[in-house]
């Protein structure tokens, strides 16, 4: 019967304990610290570990954990050793993540018995199970690794260096328990030609599957199960065959799906018309589909399996928090280095511009009325003009990218990336949303050329322009810029949205 016990009491796994198991294990030594082994109660060779010793209210406070809570905390969140051998109880997880986060507040100049008050605090919340900081919180706070963000967004671009990098980047998220959106809208569609090899191009949907089979293979080493969320605009060359990918229950298992859908093409929806559908790599209109014939492909998909889902991407972006950051589509609007920006100080370059902001001159952007109207009250109705000084403006240089050159009627000219908003007599549009005709807001008090196309009281007394064309411009340096009353600005005469 003693050997019988004596098995019980040593066959329990090496990462499976009650909560008391370590407490009860540990061995208070000279220098202050605990000895205790490795694996909690089972040990792994009679090795030891120096375990700090905790104020005993965080060591002794109980926990209402259930058996699967505890079960869980043991596969995924408590730390290990090279072996696979517990190194902490609940209560000590709680409080390496309390004392890790808390520990920012150094950085602030908070006094040292504050920092202990929040860091009780903090572990109470959460070994009282009121508030969990997400997984990768709990599982890296205090560690190496330090990743505490669940949710990524990574840019894919269009070439076979830029869409492996983002794999590349993908698999160290997901190594340490992060999930990763992206937007496939860049790549070009399927059979587009690939000037480089002289073939052609498989399409973002073939992609995705790389990252879905790159998923699978990081979930069998990983901490928890990888996540993807996929999107493709609702204009993209494949979106009908993006729309049924996720048909076969087996495919893209470990993929989110949503169309990026625009305004515009809701307002396609509503009338029951046709929209163009544009080759992202050329800007070019390939296609013109039926706006409801997708919509209603959409909804029986969603219906059948559940995706794909929907992301309205111009309503998403109008109360983006942090538009200085971009646009949440993972491409960044900009303007081109040598758009003329209205300031207190006259028109300045926009890189011109970055560099004395960068230098700490203080440089006022100048905005037009009627873009803070329409920030109040979503309307322009009544034309009301005049100009005001912003206040602290902030810019960044974001690198070489595509812009494109819109042209008005009287001869304005604004260069820009094909997302960058500009603001009509309906409200702001991306540039590559404009039309031959859309009328867009000119600064009060600027000048018109003489043109048949506009009606003179356009410009004497709206300052209200007509777009003509929209042309292809190169890469160009770009800079965003973030005006924070109207949270717009005029380049080249032309009033536009912040960057992003």
């Amino acid at each position: 019967m003693e050997e019988l016990n004596k098995s019980q009491q040593t066959s329990k796994p090496k990462n499976s304990f009650g909560q008391q198991d370590l407490l009860e294990n540990s061995l208070i030594v000279a220098d202050g610290s605990r000895k205790e082994p490795a694996g909690g109660n089972g040990g792994n060779g009679g090795n030891t570990r120096d375990v700090p010793v905790h104020d005993e209210y965080y060591r002794s406070k109980p926990l209402n954990l259930t058996e699967n809570a505890i079960k869980v905390l043991e596969k995924r969140y408590l730390k290990k050793d090279e072996d696979g051998f517990l190194l902490e109880t609940p209560n000590e997880m709680f409080l390496r993540v309390a004392r890790n986060i808390v520990s920012a507040e150094k950085n602030y100049g908070t006094p040292d018995h504050e920092i202990k008050e929040l860091e009780k605090e903090f572990f109470d919340m959460m070994s009282d199970l009121d508030f969990l900081p997400n997984s990768p919180t709990l599982m890296n706070a205090g560690k190496e690794l330090q990743q505490l963000a669940a949710c990524f967004v990574l840019p894919v671009g269009d070439s076979m260096e830029k869409i492996f990098e983002a794999l590349k980047e993908t698999a160290l998220i997901q190594k340490s328990g992060g999930g990763v959106g992206y937007s496939f809208s860049n790549i070009r569609p399927k059979n587009d030609v690939v000037l480089s090899t002289k073939g052609v191009s498989s399409g973002p949907i073939s992609f995705m599957t790389v990252f879905n089979a790159a998923t699978d293979t990081i979930k069998q080493g990983g901490t928890r199960r990888g996540a993807n969320m996929g999107i493709l605009r609702v204009d993209h060359p494949d979106i009908m065959e993006f729309i049924s990918a996720k048909e076969d229950n087996s495919k893209l298992n470990n993929f989110n799906i949503s169309v990026g859908v625009t305004e515009s093409f809701m307002r396609a929806v509503e009338n029951g018309e046709d929209y163009d559908v544009l080759n992202p790599r050329t800007k070019e209109v390939v296609a013109r589909y039926n706006a409801r014939d997708v919509f209603k492909k959409i909804i029986f998909h969603a219906w059948k399996n559940g995706d794909p889902g929907i992301v309205f991407l111009d309503r998403l972006n109008r109360d983006n928090p942090t538009p200085n950051v971009g646009v949440i589509e993972s491409t960044n609007p900009c303007i081109s280095e040598d758009m003329f920006i209205s300031t207190s100080s006259g028109f300045i370059k926009a890189g011109q511009l970055h560099n004395r902001i960068e230098q700490g001159e203080d440089i006022r952007i100048i905005y037009d009325k009627r873009a803070l109207e329409y920030k109040v009250s979503g309307k322009i109705e009544e034309p009301n003009l005049d100009v005001f000084e912003s206040g602290e403006v902030n810019s960044w240089k974001r690198g070489k990218k595509d812009v494109f050159k819109l042209n008005t009627y009287s001869g304005y000219e604004l260069e820009a990336t094909d997302d960058h908003k500009v603001l009509t007599t309906d409200g702001y549009r991306a540039l590559k949303d404009l039309k031959k005709g859309d009328e867009i807001l000119i600064q009060p008090l600027g000048c018109f050329k003489e043109n048949e196309k506009l009606a003179p009281e356009n410009y004497y007394n709206r300052f209200i322009d007509k777009v003509d064309r929209i042309e292809f411009a190169g890469q160009k340096e770009v800079y965003d810029f973030n005006e924070p009353v109207s949270n717009s600005f005029i380049a080249n005469g032309i009033v536009v949205r912040n960057c992003g």
